[in-house]
């Protein structure tokens, strides 16, 4: 259940993104991280893997308004997600013997319609593994 309507919302928020940047879809990359001691995922994009700025800054976005396209999240989907990815960062932190703060999930697509997700753990730049949503969303 949680797997479909990320899958979905990455579909979406990956299309929407591409026409904001005047893009094919699988130009648009999405990292999920987190920098903070509760876990808590934080998000951000890239276009042709150049990460977007805004005032110098990494643009971060918003879960439910920039991800999701929506202005309210009244069924709770972003606590849901945030349960998940939490849990994900700090398991695989453990299985990679890595500093959660240097992995990143970046999810984006092959082809122009965003059909196809591209799922995979990075460290820094280097990817460690291809996933599955399944696999950060408990539903193997």
């Amino acid at each position: 259940m949680v797997k479909e309507l990320v899958e979905k919302a990455m579909r979406k928020a990956l299309n929407r993104f591409a026409v904001i940047e005047e893009k094919p879809s699988k130009a648009i990359q999405f990292f999920i991280h987190t920098k903070n001691e509760d876990f808590s995922p934080q998000y951000f994009y890239a276009v042709d893997w150049q990460v977007v700025q805004n005032e110098g800054e990494t643009k971060e976005l918003n879960f439910t308004q920039d991800i999701f396209g929506k202005k309210f999240d009244l069924t709770g989907k972003e606590l849901l997600a945030k349960s998940y990815l939490t849990n994900y960062f700090k398991v695989v932190s453990k299985e990679e013997k890595e500093d959660v703060k240097s992995l990143y999930i970046i999810i984006t697509c092959h082809d122009e319609m965003a059909t196809d997700l591209a799922v995979a753990l990075y460290k820094n730049n280097e990817e460690l593994r291809k996933l599955q949503l399944e696999e950060i969303f408990g539903e193997e």
